[in-house]
């Protein structure tokens, strides 16, 4: 017959759940059967003889399979088993051996009812790699100030959609030292139980770092003494320490990439010069630092944390020294500055102790920062009596005015001009002595007012210029030059040069003041520590006799020959002219003459008296 549905006593739908139908026969309605129907949500299902099993395939992450259990498995596939006869559930279970392990794969299971062990279904357990960790780092770049703090989990949250959220398993790699300027990469990694890992990474910068389009940049402003400069960008790039690093890894740029754009006209000169620096291939007009070069003239310098304190030794004349009334002078006269390096600006200088004394003699001075008191610098201080000091780039110069007589001017060389002028020169670094020339005079045997110019010979541009005067001769000395051993040139003083040279002194006869006798004759020191000093070679040397009279100096220079070896000295010559002095045959000539005419004007003086 025909069997037809009775949809007034049918609950079927097509949804899991559990469902009723009503079924009768067409040529016979009252002939009819109910019946239950369950729906299941499952891909594979299996009817035995008495039983039905239902299951789904199963996919699992990493760490899902890894701590899986035959209870999860069957869960996961939302396997169930039933007695068709009046539905009543049934008990499943899992037909072992099984693999499942946390290996991404496909792995076979099967599933049987246990009542009826015949019954059963196999299904797909899949292992797959879960999605990863969800991790933000916000900011990506963040500047913090020298000395300031850094938290390392501000902006920093992980999430997972297995795990849920992971931010207490974010960790940290690298160290950011907030005392020293710099730009320090910190990455940040992540990873969830499928073994996902994320990484993202974090630009620090302590400081002032300048940021440019591709690259991180950073340059100190620097103050280097003239006389350390050499005016290079080579030394541009080493003395503003300059430093770069890619802007998006924060990896450093070897020093080698680095390189001068525009160098301002720096050169080995006092001055003050704006530079710029970038990177090698770097196109963008961003990608730049621009640390400043300050030149300072000076001996003396401190690098401080923030400030630079610079100053020269100095050599003053006695006058200047006597005409300072404050330590302002000393800081001035010094030329002590103090200057800023983050923007170059000027600090205060203050004098912290000092053993100056307007009195001839060597002194320090030490000078701090106000601002910064461990910044600080001591300088040498040299006081001396001169009329005239002029300071060079490495060596200062002075000399006193001169006053000689026609007779001297006459005879006048460059070993005697300078040694009238008592002209001297000093390594400003140390003070070492330093050999002075000559440069030009304009001096000649006659009365009147001349000039000469001595300057230093290892330096010549640092010259310094005085006054000379020339008067009448009043006073002539006449000695004889010498010959003497190796080994008395180191025994040699002043009494044994008088005894040697017998110098004579001849006076103009109207001359009311004292005569002066060889008693007073006076041995320039310095030529006689230079005979001192002879080594075995021997050689000739001059040496300047002086005497005072009536407020003027008058000299004579002789020569003394100092033998090779210790051979017995050779007696002085007849005394008279030295071989080669002409200058003295016209002194004695002169002297003579007016010898003469000043004993005929005291004749006719006592008989124009008597008269």
């Amino acid at each position: 017959g025909k069997v037809k549905v009775d949809a007034s006593k049918t609950t079927y739908k097509a949804e899991e759940g559990k469902f009723n139908a009503t079924f009768y026969v067409d040529e016979e309605a009252t002939t009819n059967v109910e019946n239950s129907i369950q729906v299941l949500d499952g891909d594979v299902i299996d009817h035995g003889d008495e039983y039905t099993i239902v299951a789904k395939h199963v996919q699992l992450t990493r760490s899902q399979a890894e701590a899986l259990t035959d209870e999860d498995l069957i869960s996961r596939a939302k396997a169930k088993a039933f007695k068709r006869e009046d539905m009543s559930a049934a008990t499943v279970a899992i037909e072992k051996p099984y693999t499942v392990d946390s290996e991404p794969g496909v792995y076979k299971v099967t599933l049987y009812v246990a009542e009826e062990p015949t019954t059963k279904v196999e299904i797909n357990v899949t292992v797959v790699t879960g999605s990863a960790p969800e991790l933000t780092v916000d900011p990506t770049y963040i500047n913090i100030p020298l000395g300031g703090k850094y938290d390392y989990t501000y902006g920093v949250n992980a999430t997972d959609d297995e795990d849920g959220d992971l931010t207490s398993k974010v960790k940290s790699t690298g160290t950011v030292n907030v005392d020293v300027e710099g730009v320090y990469p910190i990455v940040y990694t992540v990873t969830d139980k499928d073994y996902n890992t994320v990484s993202k990474t974090r630009i620090v910068a302590v400081g002032d770092i300048i940021v440019g389009e591709d690259y991180l940049f950073k340059a100190n402003n620097y103050v280097i003494l003239k006389k350390d400069a050499k005016g290079t960008d080579a030394e541009i790039l080493e003395k503003s320490e300059a430093q770069a690093w890619v802007k998006e890894t924060g990896i450093a740029v070897p020093k080698a990439n680095l390189e001068v754009r525009d160098n301002g006209g720096y050169k080995a000169e006092v001055g003050t010069y704006k530079t710029t620096i970038s990177v090698k291939g770097a196109t963008s007009a961003k990608d730049k630092v621009e640390p400043t070069a300050r030149v300072i003239d000076g001996d003396i310098i401190d690098q401080g944390d923030e400030y630079v304190l610079v100053a020269s030794n100095l050599v003053m004349t006695l006058a200047d020294a006597q005409a300072m009334t404050s330590n302002e002078d000393l800081i001035r006269l010094t030329n002590a500055e103090a200057i800023k390096t983050k923007d170059m600006s000027a600090g205060t200088v203050k004098l912290e102790t000092t053993t100056f004394k307007a009195a001839e003699g060597n002194y320090k001075a030490t000078f701090y920062v106000d601002e910064e008191p461990t910044t600080k610098v001591t300088v040498n201080i040299k006081v001396v009596n001169k009329d005239v000091i002029i300071k060079g780039d490495k060596y200062y110069i002075g000399a006193n005015n001169v006053k000689m007589d026609s007779s001297t001017a006459s005879a006048l060389t460059d070993e005697m001009l300078i040694t009238l002028a008592d002209a001297e020169a000093w390594a400003r670094v140390d003070f070492s002595s330093a050999k002075v020339e000559v440069e030009s005079h304009t001096i000649i045997g006659k009365e009147g007012f001349y000039y000469a110019t001595f300057r230093v010979a290892a330096e010549p541009k640092t010259k310094v210029t005085v006054d000379a005067t020339v008067t009448k001769t009043k006073l002539v000395i006449d000695a004889s030059d010498f010959t003497i051993t190796n080994k008395e040139a180191k025994a040699l003083d002043e009494e044994t040069v008088l005894k040697l040279a017998k110098p004579e002194i001849t006076v103009d006869t109207r001359s009311r003041a004292a005569i002066p006798t060889t008693k007073d004759i006076v041995v320039h020191k310095p030529h006689l520590t230079s005979i001192n000093k002879t080594d075995i070679k021997g050689g000739k040397f001059d040496l300047m006799l002086s005497v005072t009279h009536e407020g003027e100096e008058y000299v004579k220079v002789i020569k003394v020959t100092v033998q090779a070896g210790s051979k017995p000295s050779v007696a002085p010559p007849t005394k008279g002219v030295s071989t080669g002095d002409s200058t003295n045959i016209m002194s004695l000539w002169a002297m003579s003459l007016l010898a003469l005419l000043s004993m005929f004007y005291v004749v006719r003086r006592r008989k124009e008296d008597n008269e």
